[in-house]
């Protein structure tokens, strides 16, 4: 029965990933915005 400690260690692992996918993804956004911004009022 060593499939459920590991079925969470992957499930958190995975959650740590997404919640680092979902940071990245919004500082991309923000950047992209800033950079059209930046490119309207150049």
């Amino acid at each position: 029965m060593s499939r459920p400690p590991f079925s969470a260690v992957t499930v958190l692992h995975s959650h740590k990933m997404s919640c680092f996918f979902v940071i990245v993804i919004v500082i991309y956004y923000l950047l992209s915005m800033y950079m059209k911004t930046a490119y309207k009022i150049y």
